[in-house]
């Protein structure tokens, strides 16, 4: 048995500006076409009935307005412990993220990247030290967590190398990775 869980990797950094009138590729009014926004869409559609879950992330930006440092890596949900959302929900935690983050750089994906293959690598071991020979159906046997991380971006990366030297962990690793 294989359980699917996307995580979502949203670019908060001020690369997301462009060089027209100041606009930006976030937009908070939800009236208002984003790029975001109907990418977050699509991927709810494709996963909601495969992974009622997801994980969200942020990267690039100050997690809390005027209140914190520039993060590499931070919760979107807001609670530092905990990324889960309900994948049909995906857009709505998006919008609730805009609201507390202030737009920042660099942009670095390698912390996003580390994150996975680190929940990917237990997923592996936790699979294989509870793997039960005897199970030759898997009926009701131990399920592989499979990791697809999204990353939706601007196209800019401050690390590419730390983000390189991170994609050579995945190989052999049940995660695939998205980037947009």
């Amino acid at each position: 048995m294989v359980e699917i869980v996307p995580i979502i990797g949203i670019d908060f950094s001020m690369a997301n500006l462009t060089f027209d009138e100041a606009k930006c590729l976030h937009v908070i009014n939800q009236d208002k076409i984003s790029v975001y926004r109907n990418l977050l869409q699509a991927t709810s559609k494709a996963f909601k009935l495969i992974s009622p879950t997801s994980l969200f992330y942020g990267f690039g930006a100050n997690s809390v307005m005027k209140q914190t440092e520039v993060s590499d890596l931070f919760v979107g949900t807001g609670d530092l412990l905990n990324p889960i959302v309900m994948t049909d929900s995906l857009e709505n935690e998006y919008n609730e993220c805009l609201k507390r983050v202030e737009l920042n750089l660099p942009v670095k994906f390698s912390c996003l990247i580390k994150k996975s293959v680190e929940f990917a690598e237990h997923s592996a071991q936790h699979f294989l030290e509870n793997e039960d020979k005897s199970d030759q159906l898997h009926e009701g046997g131990h399920a592989l967590t499979y990791f697809v991380i999204y990353i939706f971006a601007a196209g800019i990366i401050d690390d590419l190398d730390d983000s390189i030297r991170e994609l050579t962990k995945v190989i052999n690793l049940p995660v695939s990775i998205v980037i947009v």
